[in-house]
């Protein structure tokens, strides 16, 4: 008895199947196995018909040569993982993460209880992270999320559908190829993303804000650099977080 295992990946490497095979051979020299009940039925789910044994067991497999044999489950597995593209739609994927904590007094933001002229049952309020306690990061800010996909949908021949982000090429001097153009940009980093449909307009939503943050970065970074903050602070002008 030989024992193998056969396994094959779609395209993505997203969707795996594998089988465990025992291989007994003839006193001809055929390579014969049968698959177990649960891997045929998994199979079959899938519209794929397989062939019986002499007891009606499905799942049975027969070829003058061991690798003969692997190939033949091999794309039997195959079969199942086939698909057909169901849809392609750009969208973009976003996401907004704000570190802080407050307390609202009223319509008015305040750093704690300390300054509340009526308690009045009001509570912490945090960002999109919890900031409090043992889970501080230790200052405040916002950060941003936002990458333009492809989403594809696919259908596999047993029915089922699955959903796939890929990366794509969109047209020159559009706001969703900027917006995919910028850098820096963690899908991996991000807990859950949010989605829309992927348009001009949208597009170009998330494009000004992502360039917003990049212009305040370069004011606050000069003042810092020039240790000229304490002079816009003596001018009493805003350092505007949008140009």
């Amino acid at each position: 008895m030989i024992k193998e295992v056969v396994a094959i990946a779609d395209n993505d490497r997203d969707m795996m199947m594998k089988v465990k095979i025992d291989v007994s051979v003839t006193k001809d020299g055929i390579f014969t196995t049968t698959l177990s009940k649960e891997d045929a039925e998994t199979i079959e789910s899938y519209g794929v018909e397989l062939e019986s044994n002499r007891a009606g067991r499905p799942g049975f497999f027969r070829s003058d040569t061991m690798a003969g044999l692997i190939h033949e489950v091999h794309e039997v597995l195959k079969q199942c993982l086939s698909y057909k593209v169901v849809s392609r739609t750009p969208v973009i994927r976003y996401n907004f993460k704000t570190v802080c904590n407050y307390i609202m007094d009223g319509d008015e933001v305040v750093p704690n209880g300390y300054y509340l002229k009526d308690y009045n049952g009001s509570e912490w309020k945090c960002g999109t992270f919890d900031n409090r306690g043992f889970s501080s990061t230790g200052c405040f800010g916002v950060n941003v999320f936002a990458r333009p996909y492809m989403k594809r949908v696919v259908e596999y021949t047993n029915g089922n559908q699955k959903i796939f982000y890929d990366r794509a090429e969109f047209e020159d001097g559009s706001y969703m190829k900027r917006l995919g153009d910028f850098s820096g940009m963690d899908k991996g980093a991000q807990n859950h993303l949010y989605e829309m449909e992927g348009t001009e307009k949208n597009a170009k939503f998330f494009v000004d804000i992502l360039k917003s943050i990049c212009i305040f970065n370069e004011r606050l970074k000069g003042l810092l650099e020039s240790n000229s903050l304490e002079s816009l602070i003596n001018s009493q002008k805003e350092l505007s977080f949008i140009k």
